[in-house]
């Protein structure tokens, strides 16, 4: 228990961190004005404009709030020790985890009263191991190298756990508003939906958290940039493209076995370059494939063996590949009830309704605007711009259904016990590596505007919604300090 006079000093402290995340919200806005004043390139307004709304994001969210963050943060740990060549990379320094103040799945506001007495300043006191081996996962450790990287600059500084912390997660952020600058930079066309992608309140959250489904994301967005660039923008046939586009579909094929439909989009690709030369087109087929297969058999054992046997989290056994081939039928009614039931929740938790620990729930009147801020932005371009052919339209309503339908597949088989008649586990957010191909479908020039004050408008309207979206996180994490 804590006594008024302590109670109303934390009350003031947590009004002035209010304060200060206002005013670094407003600069947000003010630097994408001037930006769009000085007619600054897209790509380069998203970097500024998410490395800022990003980066506030990072605090906002109080770490291990973010569904899973105390594994992730621990993986990422690990894999730290390896990068400053740690004798014992699991042994790792207790005071690293020193979690006072933080509850897992809530968005606390004890981390911010933390956060203003203690800072990321430097340790002190005499190290203590801790053994992390039984937590850390690093089944695949390119999803936390971005993480750990910040990590380790971290630990050589000797920052305090805070400072680790947050190292660690603006690494991840950073890592993936690179993905989407260099995404926005290479598209000719389409490029201010996956600006307003990007800067999701639900994106935002996984970016600026240990999530490692920032990585999938980050290079989905890359491929699927790279491969209708060269179908549709790209005139000639570039060795760079080939090797880009060939390191992000490895790197696809050995994370997610969820997402491998996107490698479909390399079915375009591959048609594009054998009708501008047989030859060499065949060949680059040839070793795209041969590699992907390859890279993902080596790799992917583990990612696509979703087993039932043993107890799960509610002490029984989940479904199995067995009951599916049993029960067809009875499989399919699942999946259609979940959907009914569930339909909704995922609609609304790609766009962030439920952000920190799916525990913050943002009012739906401002899910309803950002969804009519993508649609509008649909509508920007040129006439003359290029669009997606009917066959393509249709593989990207194809690759979304069955990413959807995989997605609950896991969940089902990995997650949901065997008794119940709904699938558990699954959330919106993932289903957002197949939003850009949703939108492609609806890409059109039949109704156009091509005036720049059109873009600056859904720009400036729809940063200055997420401002205030990311200002009622604070406003609702400061007034449960009454509750706690």
């Amino acid at each position: 228990m804590i006594n008024l006079q302590e109670f109303s000093n934390n009350l003031e402290q947590l009004n002035v961190f209010k304060l200060y995340i206002l005013f670094m919200l407003i600069a947000a806005v003010i630097t994408l004005v001037v930006l769009l004043i000085c007619k600054v390139k897209l790509e380069y307004i998203f970097l500024v404009t998410a490395l800022m709304l990003g980066t506030i994001m990072m605090f906002v969210i109080t770490p291990l709030s973010p569904p899973d963050e105390m594994i992730h943060y621990t993986s990422s740990y690990a894999l730290s020790g390896y990068l400053i060549f740690d004798d014992n990379p699991m042994l790792a320094d207790v005071r690293h985890f020193d979690y006072r103040g933080l509850t897992s799945h809530e968005n606390d506001p004890d981390a911010y009263l933390r956060l203003m007495s203690e800072g990321v300043f430097r340790l002190e006191g005499t190290a203590e191991t801790y053994d992390i081996s039984s937590i850390a996962g690093l089944h695949y450790p390119l999803s936390y190298l971005p993480q750990a990287i910040g990590i380790a600059i971290a630990r050589l500084l000797n920052l305090s756990f805070l400072g680790v912390f947050y190292f660690g997660r603006f690494f991840n952020l950073l890592f993936y508003m690179l993905c989407v600058f260099f995404s926005i930079k290479r598209l000719k066309a389409f490029r201010l939906p996956f600006f307003i992608i990007a800067l999701l309140p639900m994106t935002l959250q996984l970016a600026a958290s240990f999530s490692y489904d920032t990585f999938i994301l980050g290079v989905s967005t890359l491929f699927i940039v790279y491969a209708i660039s060269i179908v549709h923008e790209m005139k000639t046939f570039r060795w760079r493209d080939f090797i880009v586009l060939l390191i992000l579909a490895i790197l696809m094929a050995t994370f997610k076995a969820v997402y491998l439909p996107l490698l479909l989009l390399l079915i375009f690709v591959m048609l594009a370059w054998i009708k501008e030369n047989k030859r060499k087109g065949l060949t680059m087929v040839g070793i795209i494939v041969t590699s992907v297969v390859l890279v993902f058999l080596y790799f992917s054992r583990e990612v696509m063996s979703i087993s039932g046997d043993g107890l799960n989290w509610e002490g029984h056994t989940n479904y199995t590949t067995s009951f599916i081939i049993t029960y067809p039928i009875e499989t399919i009614r699942i999946f259609i009830n979940t959907l009914r039931h569930y339909g909704d929740m995922y609609f609304y938790g790609i766009f962030g309704h439920y952000l920190s620990g799916l525990t913050m729930l943002i009012p739906k009147y401002y899910i309803f605007i950002i969804v009519l801020f993508l649609i509008i932005s649909l509508f920007y371009g040129k006439k003359d711009e290029w669009q997606p052919t009917i066959p393509e339209r249709f593989t990207y309503a194809f690759i979304s259904v069955i990413i959807i339908g995989l997605c609950m597949l896991a969940m089902f088989l990995g997650w949901t016990s065997d008794f119940r008649n709904i699938i558990l586990g699954v959330q919106g957010r993932y289903f957002l590596p197949v939003l850009p191909l949703i939108l492609l479908m609806f890409k059109n020039n039949i109704v156009v505007f091509t005036v720049r004050f059109y873009r600056n408008f859904i720009l400036v309207g729809y940063t200055t919604l997420i401002v205030r979206i990311i200002f009622y996180v604070v406003e609702q994490t400061v007034i449960s300090y009454n509750d706690w």
